[in-house]
């Protein structure tokens, strides 16, 4: 890559690309948060790729409300909506970004490292509600790496707000249904 000093222009010929699908995006909005605050603008909500943080107040003296997505339109999932007043939430899932591979199945882009191939065991979602953004989004992935059991596991024992939603298998009636940790169900009462 050609760094041009006298411009301070760093050209990238091609081939080459930077995902900042990992971690990034909640860094991101935990240092814009936190920006926003040393200004003096305690009141914001800052959303970046889908990770979100809420801090203060909106104008009406509400928090900020946010509807979670769900991972299909006729999921048939009650909507869930959550206040994020000093809070961050994060979203994983195979609804947005997936594949078919050559043998036309359907795959997940979030790769298993203990397999090194997409993971297979149904989970759609994982939101994960934090303090930090950052944090957050680690969480959400790693949890949707572990799957529905032993993520859920995880979630209990570290006390991370989270929630799963696993598409059913036809053999199970098909349709999703969604866990709740813990600290996800003590959020949502």
């Amino acid at each position: 890559m050609p760094w041009d000093g006298a411009r301070r222009t760093l050209t990238q010929a091609g081939g080459v690309a930077l995902d900042l699908s990992a971690i990034a995006k909640g860094f991101a909005v935990d240092r814009v948060s936190e920006l926003l605050g040393t200004l003096g603008l305690r009141d914001h909500l800052v959303e970046i790729g889908g990770e979100l943080r809420g801090a203060g107040l909106k104008p009406d003296g509400q928090p900020w409300w946010v509807d979670l997505e769900p991972p299909a339109a006729d999921c048939a999932l009650a909507p869930l909506r959550i206040a994020l007043h000093g809070l961050s939430v994060a979203t994983s899932g195979d609804y947005r970004k997936c594949f078919v591979d050559a043998t036309g199945q359907w795959r997940s882009h979030t790769i298993d490292p203990r397999t090194r191939r997409p993971v297979e065991h149904g989970l759609a979602s994982v939101t994960v509600v934090h303090d930090s953004a950052m944090a957050a989004d680690g969480w959400s992935t790693a949890l949707m790496v572990l799957g529905p059991d032993e993520g859920l596991a995880l979630a209990d024992r570290l006390g991370l707000a989270a929630r799963l939603v696993r598409r059913r298998p036809p053999a199970e009636g098909g349709g999703f249904e969604e866990r709740f940790s813990a600290a996800m169900r003590a959020l949502m009462l």
